[in-house]
């Protein structure tokens, strides 16, 4: 085990991963590591799993966006309605708008009624019940205050939303969840999951943006997905073709164009989609652009925990931009 500490902190000095200021950057580290040691594997898998392990980490990061931010404006109760097998069923309609008004909200405290409200409906044939209470469980698990539960509440959004899918494969929000939580249950099960459920999540945000166009946080998945893959070095690239024939691959010009199009859908609908759109244009040397976009973010309203993770790290590109051109 010491060994292989050994080789992770000479990887990751080269690599300058252990410069971040983010702490919580060390602290994932160190748990993928530990998780990667107890696997069986090969010298050249290891190297792999390591090589991968902050992109993937990235891409699950990215996954959890302000619940103001989730766009379920187009997810509006007469489609909803439109979209239920029977549409008599008056109960289910009124939790299920219930369940939207208080995501919405962002109220924590009223996640646990909604959750035992839907439950009673279990048992009847409803994607649009499976995926809301997948959602609702998924956020519980959030705030679970003992590890145990917190898989637990997981796995059980996990066959929610499993059941959603089963049963309508063309429900464009069954999909986003579906790529939201499997991200999730598979960084629980360790790297070497994560890795083999990156197209599989990639393939659900890929089919939601297509069932829904008009959702601008399934777009703005993929592209952050897009971001995270065009990071990734090419000595890392060149390790992963050892073990796929066929590693994932996207660039930063793509990145943007998801990106681009999740504003046009709605404009300034999440400030992390502001601050991509900058950090993709810095990587392509198009300054101008991301100053703009920086400054932009600036003027965003801060009203989620996001906003303000977004509003800093913007402002701190911006100055770095102007201090740049100061300079130069």
């Amino acid at each position: 085990m010491q060994a292989m500490r050994q080789l992770w902190l000479g990887i990751s000095k080269s690599s300058k991963i252990w410069r971040s200021k983010s702490n919580l950057k060390y602290v994932r580290i160190v748990s993928i590591v530990d998780s990667i040691i107890r696997f069986k594997v090969s010298k050249t898998q290891r190297i792999f799993l390591l090589s991968l392990s902050m992109p993937i980490t990235m891409t699950v990061q990215a996954l959890g966006w302000g619940k103001k931010n989730e766009s379920n404006v187009n997810e509006d109760p007469n489609c909803m309605e439109a979209k239920l097998f029977n549409k008599a069923d008056k109960m289910l309609i009124e939790d299920l708008k219930a369940a939207d008004k208080i995501y919405q909200e962002n109220n924590g405290l009223t996640h646990g009624e909604i959750y035992k409200r839907l439950k009673l409906h279990k048992g009847k044939r409803e994607a649009e019940l499976y995926w809301r209470l997948a959602r609702v469980t998924y956020e519980l698990s959030k705030v679970a205050d003992k590890p145990q539960i917190k898989t637990d509440l997981i796995q059980e959004a996990f066959e929610a939303v499993k059941t959603a899918l089963e049963i309508d494969d063309r429900n464009y929000a069954v999909h986003k969840w579906m790529a939201i939580i499997l991200n999730q249950i598979s960084t629980i099960k360790g790297i070497k999951e994560q890795i083999t459920q990156s197209y599989n999540v990639r393939h659900h945000m890929d089919r939601a943006a297509e069932l829904n166009p008009k959702d601008p946080t399934s777009v703005y998945l993929v592209g952050n997905w897009c971001f995270t893959v065009a990071e990734i070095p090419w000595y890392q690239r060149k390790v992963a073709e050892t073990i796929f024939a066929t590693p994932p691959t996207c660039s930063f010009a793509q990145a943007v164009q998801y990106f681009l199009q999740a504003e046009k859908i709605q404009p300034n609908f999440y400030s992390m989609n502001l601050l991509m759109l900058a950090k993709s244009y810095i990587k392509l040397g198009e300054l101008d652009k991301a100053e703009g976009y920086l400054r932009l973010l600036n003027e965003t309203p801060l009203t989620t925990d996001e906003d303000f993770t977004a509003r800093k790290e913007g402002s701190e590109l911006l100055r770095k931009l102007e201090k740049s051109k100061k300079s130069s």
